[in-house]
């Protein structure tokens, strides 16, 4: 059974021009900068904040002079995973309110699955006798 290859809307190729055009990349690597911009668009109207990516894939997003793995450029690269800025900084926002909740600079991500992370939002909610 032969795989088909994702079906991008007009909005997905639109925004991987739009990129691509932008980018400080050539002939090949250009196009392969387009299909995973078109990948990481078509991926976030489907649900999903980001896209995994190879170190290959990810020295390519970085040269484009269009990424970075923090601030203000159009594509975050964190780790392996590919963001449009919007997305990452929603996910980065939810992160620190999540700590914040969690007592603040003491509170880690450790701290966070051991306990469930109950012991810094329990506060937030009433116990009630009829539970």
């Amino acid at each position: 059974m032969m795989t088909q290859a994702p079906l991008f809307t007009r909005l997905d190729t639109a925004f991987a021009r739009f990129l691509s055009r932008r980018a400080k990349l050539d002939g090949e690597q250009k196009q392969i900068f387009e299909q995973l911009v078109m990948q990481l668009s078509s991926e976030q109207s489907q649900g999903h904040n980001c896209i995994q990516i190879n170190d290959d894939d990810k020295a390519l997003v970085l040269a484009s002079g269009l990424a970075a793995c923090a601030g203000t450029m159009p594509l975050i690269v964190e780790k392996n995973r590919l963001y449009t800025h919007r997305y990452w900084h929603y996910e980065y926002r939810l992160a620190m309110r999540i700590k914040a909740m969690m007592g603040g600079a003491g509170a880690s991500a450790e701290n966070l699955e051991q306990n469930g992370g109950q012991a810094g939002v329990q506060h937030h909610y009433r116990r009630s006798r009829n539970w």
